[in-house]
């Protein structure tokens, strides 16, 4: 029971459970007395603690919400929730603990030999196998609520790990005058030798880590896991909530190893743990092991483990030495040399361990009743970043692993990983790579002798033998596997699906190497392992989404403090800050559409191109035509790739014989200009000059039935729709400044869309506003200016579309010219019309006010047949409406199609037709 004075408490299946502060969740379960913390996979098995470092899938909980959780790694938090996963209706009494006694019906790869006929029962066979299988489950109401952000840093020499090797490397080469980050993924630094107190003994670490932390050529990086080595040495660090991408001169890898499991029947059951872990909770965790333990090992550390857990008051029933003979002085423990265990007893917990000569492991020699069985019988090295990042690895005989054979330049590795346990070994070869790193020496090679205990290669007894416990993947299953035809270790690894789990072959990958070794008949050097890929650990996927706070561009328009202090609440548009309203965009609506309003567009793209050749460098680059657009007249385009897909839209307008200017989305300016700067450099013959102006101009859209008698009152020019009708451009003075106008109609009435120069944008805003005040003037933002394009059924490229999205499916046929002879996506074009639409954009009506979320699935006979892009309540049709994509059967007028709405099917009618104004007279007005 921890002390009163430093408690605190959380909640373990609505358990109250006591902790110390800073202790991990999976610490203070096991001193509870918690040993079943999680339930198997596939076989819904108890299972407990086994690492105890994150590594193996056992610990894994929900925490506050947040599925997955590593509780032997998570400190606990005072009140937290933690809960166990695949257990139901409880941990404790888990009904689906049945499929244990039923494996034989479940056959490794039996998920890809049944349950798909009859076809029309997968769906009944899917939702079985999502409810039965998995780990956590997404709190769908609390998605989101994490932030994650990014950053990037550079440094001399990068140094993963900060165990003694790493500690040496990072001193080296930091005493070479080289700039070190040095990253490791425990709250403190010293690796094993905080755990290992015996260990510890033989050097003075702690005055070491003191070093690193107070060198002024040393930036530390703690709880931070290096889980990606990319091309050039950049490394992808996952620290908390922030990514951190390194860009380093040289990379010392001085990971370690963990300690590899055995595989023997029922080793998966809870009292069955690591060497590293027990010797982790006694050391950080304060944890005891009361009862008989049972220590398996083949090198100096299981009698070291043995000897402290002697000391925390366990009874050592047996230190079982593979070796002839002791490896160390045992002093009073009691040794069987020349044995392995071949099995556990016990259900929810061991009972006892049943011995086997380790000649042949099939002659039982004893029983031995104990409560724990411990395991230190090998080193897996952590080679997986130096397999990312190219090096090559080959099985060394004499040490029984997989090592470095060759490395990449710039990578140099030191310690465990290399295959060495002895601490001043690891000491000598870190401080060399550091020097290596600085550029001042060369790597110790890795060498052939100082054999650490050989891989076994026997065949475990019995049916449940485990060597994934991630996936519940037995020896019997790799066998069978590999009889079925399965024998190269990567198709086996996808068959099996051993080593996909949580762990990423950590626990894992060397034992199914053996078996497959084994089962092939062949040695574990021709087997060879499987590539190794990023992440090395999983990651949450918001932390690759998540945003630079030091290097993401924010872009703000000219007129950006109007709309601060006309009290506007800001949305993200790629990189500008647009209004999103001005507090009621319902008001916003309705003024659009019965007086008058004015929104800030400055964020469109917009480019202009001058010379004699531009006409024909446009009818390349749009799949419509341009060579008879009128000076003085706006079109509107589409840019396509070459398969067709539409990249962007906007307008074209030709304001003087060799000047035209176009338009792009928000955001998509550099992208558009960069497509065209890539087809002019193609074309250099051809007379044409881009320009990018968006930065350099202001632009803002003037619309509504009253915008003229606006517009009429800062300008000389002629409006009427004579002199100035729909789709036509022209230049004129506005409040004193010259501009573009533009007489189009995005929202569905009278409109002008007016560029200046970005220096006079506030003073034409404000000289608007101000004319405006006798009409009723609004300013509008997105959210008003979303719901009034949906009543035109206007679409928004890269919203409404995506990267399958072509113009003929997307409701744009007319603009495609297939008599052309030749633009960019022609062919994909011409094939896609003979093979005639598969889906096809449509706008849609519901009535009532219920609205879908976007990307709402359209249902046709019960299964998908498309999504909701776009829906919002239309207040002058008093009904909802939207876009969506529906099969092509689906897509003409009155057809009615189905949409999911929070688990409810409701009915929507396809409309072809603009639900506002069809004709277009208000846009001509």
């Amino acid at each position: 029971m921890p002390d009163s004075s430093d408690v605190v408490g959380f909640t373990f299946d609505n358990r109250p459970v006591d902790a110390r502060e800073g202790q991990t969740i999976g610490a203070a379960l096991h001193e509870a007395g918690v040993h079943v913390v999680s339930r198997s996979f596939k076989y819904h098995r108890p299972r407990g603690l086994f690492c105890a470092s994150g590594r193996c899938p056992n610990c894994l909980c929900t925490v506050d919400g947040e599925p997955n959780v590593r509780t032997c790694v998570t400190p606990v938090r005072d009140g937290a929730r933690v809960e166990s996963q695949n257990a139901w209706p409880s941990l404790r009494w888990d009904l689906l603990s049945l499929l244990d006694r039923l494996h034989r019906l479940m056959p490794v790869g039996f998920y890809y030999r049944t349950m798909h006929r009859p076809r029309w029962l997968w769906p009944v066979f899917e939702s079985l196998i999502r409810r039965v299988a998995g780990l956590g489950h997404v709190d769908r109401e609390r998605g989101g609520a994490t932030h994650y952000d990014q950053q990037s840093r550079h440094t001399d020499v990068a140094v993963i790990g900060g165990g003694w090797a790493g500690l040496q490397a990072a001193l080296a080469a930091a005493g070479e005058g080289a700039d070190v980050t040095l990253v490791d993924d425990q709250p403190g630094l010293g690796g094993h030798l905080q755990h290992d107190p015996e260990l510890a003994s033989q050097v003075d670490w702690e005055n070491q880590v003191a070093e690193v932390n107070s060198h002024p050529q040393i930036s530390v990086l703690s709880s931070a896991c290096v889980f990606g080595c990319y091309e050039d040495r950049l490394l992808a660090i996952q620290s908390k909530n922030r990514m951190t991408r390194l860009r380093a001169g040289r990379v010392v890898v001085a990971t370690g190893g963990w300690d590899e499991p055995l595989v023997f029947l029922n080793n998966d059951r809870p009292g069955i743990l690591l060497a590293g872990g027990v010797q982790r909770l006694l050391a950080t965790g304060g944890c005891r092991f009361p009862g008989e333990a049972v220590v398996v090992t083949d090198n100096p550390q299981g009698y070291r483990v043995a000897r402290q857990l002697l000391a925390a008051g366990t009874r050592i029933a047996a230190v079982v030495d593979h070796n002839p003979a002791p490896v160390t002085d045992p002093g009073e423990l009691t040794v069987h040399a020349g044995e392995t265990i071949v099995a556990a007893r016990g259900r929810r917990h061991v009972n006892a361990a049943v011995l086997g000569s380790l000649a042949d492991p099939t002659v039982k020699t004893r029983v031995i009743r104990c409560r724990w069985i411990i395991q230190a019988v090998g080193l897996t090295p952590a080679t997986s970043l130096l397999a990312q990042a190219g090096c090559q690895l080959a099985f060394n005989e004499s040490r029984g692993m997989f090592l470095a054979k060759s490395l990449v330049d710039g990578y140099v590795a030191a310690g465990a990983v290399n295959g060495t346990r002895e601490l001043d070994a690891c000491g000598a070869e870190g401080k060399q790579a550091g020097l290596a790193a600085a550029g001042n020496s060369e790597p110790i090679p890795v060498s052939e002798k100082d054999a650490s205990g050989g891989q076994l290669l026997l065949a475990p007894d019995g049916k449940k033998s485990f060597v994934c416990l991630c996936e519940d993947v037995t020896d019997q299953d790799l066998v069978d596997a590999v009889a079925e035809g399965f024998a190269n270790i990567e198709t086996l690894k996808r068959y099996s699906t051993v080593c996909m789990g949580p762990c990423q072959g950590k626990m894992c990958q060397s034992a199914s190497i053996r078996s497959c070794a084994r089962a092939n008949g062949r040695s574990v050097a021709e087997t060879g392992r499987t590539t190794a890929r990023p992440p090395e650990q999983p990651v949450p996927l918001g932390l690759l989404a998540g945003r630079n706070p030091h290097l993401h561009l924010v872009r703000r328009t000219p007129l950006h403090a109007w709309h601060q202090a006309a009290g506007a609440t800001f949305l993200d548009a790629g990189t500008w800050k647009r209004p999103e309203s001005y507090g009621d965009p319902t008001r916003e609506y309705r003024a659009v559409r019965e007086g008058v309003g004015l929104i800030d567009v400055s964020t469109l793209g917009k480019l202009e191109l001058r010379g004699k050749d531009v006409a024909e460098f446009l009818e390349f680059v749009y799949p419509n035509r341009f060579r008879k657009l009128a000076v003085g007249r706006v079109r509107y385009g589409v840019v396509c790739d070459e398969s067709g897909i539409i990249v962007d839209d906007g307008t074209i307008a030709r304001l003087d014989d060799e000047r035209y200017f176009l338009t792009t989305t928000t955001g998509n300016a550099s992208g558009v200009d960069s497509w065209f700067r890539w087809w002019l450099a193609d074309r250099m013959d051809e007379d044409v000059c881009l320009t990018n102006v968006t930065g350099g101009l202001a632009a803002m859209n003037l619309a509504g039935p009253r915008s003229r008698e606006v517009l009429e009152k800062i300008c000389d020019e002629d409006l009427t729709t004579a002199a100035l009708p729909y789709l036509s451009a022209s230049q004129f003075e506005i409040a004193g400044v010259a501009a573009i106008v533009l007489r189009i109609g995005f929202v569905g009435e009278l409109g002008y869309e007016i560029h200046v120069p970005g220096q006079f944008g506030l003073h034409v805003w404000t000289a608007l506003m101000e004319a405006g005040s006798e009409q009723g003037i609004v300013p509008f933002g997105v959210e008003a200016q979303r719901r009034l394009r949906l009543d035109k059924q206007h679409l928004l490229a890269g919203h409404d579309t995506d990267a399958l999205s072509n113009p003929l499916e997307t409701g744009l046929p007319w603009i495609v010219r297939l008599d052309k002879t030749d633009f960019v996506g022609r062919r994909a074009l011409e094939r896609a019309s003979h093979r005639g639409p598969q889906e096809r954009l449509v706008g849609f009506r519901m009535a009532g006010d219920l609205v879908p979320e976007e990307a709402s699935l359209v249902l046709q006979d019960g299964k998908l047949g498309g999504r909701v892009t776009s829906a919002r309540y239309s207040p002058v049709t008093g009904s909802t409406i939207g876009l969506a994509w529906v099969p092509a059967a689906k897509a003409s007028n009155g057809q009615e199609i189905t949409i999911q709405i929070e688990g409810r099917s409701e009915t929507a009618v396809v409309q072809e037709t603009p639900f506002y104004d069809p004709t277009g007279e208000r846009l001509k007005s």
